[in-house]
């Protein structure tokens, strides 16, 4: 939990980042790397992985959870529960994701306090969405972990259970791609604030759809979406049902 109930919600800039990065910043990398037993080579692999900036050696820029994280990283390799290429792999996987993870929550909350008519929003300003990310950052972590843990449990389902015909280990999948006609033309009529409803909104549907065809999106890029399923007649049922679902919508083309 990020911020106990006998606690404020952080009010200033500085006070988030405190709480989102586990304390204070009192170490160096190479304080990190050796607190842990590790080489500096190979902490800088998994930062790198996770897609952190590059940091002096003199800087402190770490706290205790960037050196419990480092430990519990490698205490899985120490474990012999995983080797180094796989664990970078994990940490790369979800440096990329929790990335575009943020930048989508935080595009979605700037669209929210731009139309809200209340006043603490103060119309879309940064000061507006420190104040309300502070409000919401502990349910945003829960959330988070609890999609994980069910997207997990789902695909060790799939696992024990494939599809009939096919092996668990096949790693057989049916792969689907679907992009909007004439975006290009549209990015460069449309203002920023259309071309981003318009970009949410195709991918909030294609999201929808996706998953409600028993598909699961591996990424979307703007006015692109890439999908998997695990039969070749879901994934054309989901292109079907997006190309009819699209085709009725009042926003996208």
């Amino acid at each position: 939990m990020l911020v106990s109930e006998s606690e404020s919600a952080p009010s200033t800039l500085a006070d988030l980042e405190h709480v989102l990065i586990g304390g204070e910043r009192k170490w160096r990398r190479r304080e990190v790397a050796k607190s842990v037993g590790v080489s500096l080579l190979s902490a800088r692999k998994l930062w790198r992985a996770l897609g952190f900036a590059s940091v002096g050696d003199e800087e402190i820029a770490f706290t205790d959870a960037d050196a419990e994280a480092l430990e519990r990283t490698v205490s899985m390799v120490r474990d012999e529960l995983l080797d180094e290429e796989t664990t970078i792999a994990f940490a790369r996987a979800l440096g990329q994701t929790t990335d575009r993870l943020v930048s989508w929550q935080i595009e979605a909350l700037m669209e929210h306090l731009g139309r809200c008519p209340h006043p603490d929003c103060a119309s879309g300003s940064p000061s507006g969405a420190v104040a309300h990310l502070s409000g919401i950052v502990e349910d945003l972590e829960v959330l988070l972990v609890y999609a994980w843990r069910r997207k997990l449990a789902a695909a060790v389902a799939r696992l024990e259970h494939p599809p009939p015909g096919e092996e668990a280990a096949s790693g057989k999948l049916t792969v689907g791609f679907a992009d909007l006609v004439s975006y290009t033309r549209l990015s460069q009529r449309l203002s920023q604030r259309e071309l981003g409803i318009l970009v949410q909104r195709f991918e909030g549907m294609a999201s929808d759809v996706v998953t409600a065809g028993g598909g699961r999106v591996i990424k979307t890029v703007g006015d692109e979406v890439l999908f998997t399923t695990d039969d070749p007649l879901s994934a054309a049922v989901i292109g079907l049902s997006l190309s009819e679902r699209l085709a009725n919508d009042a926003v996208v083309p």
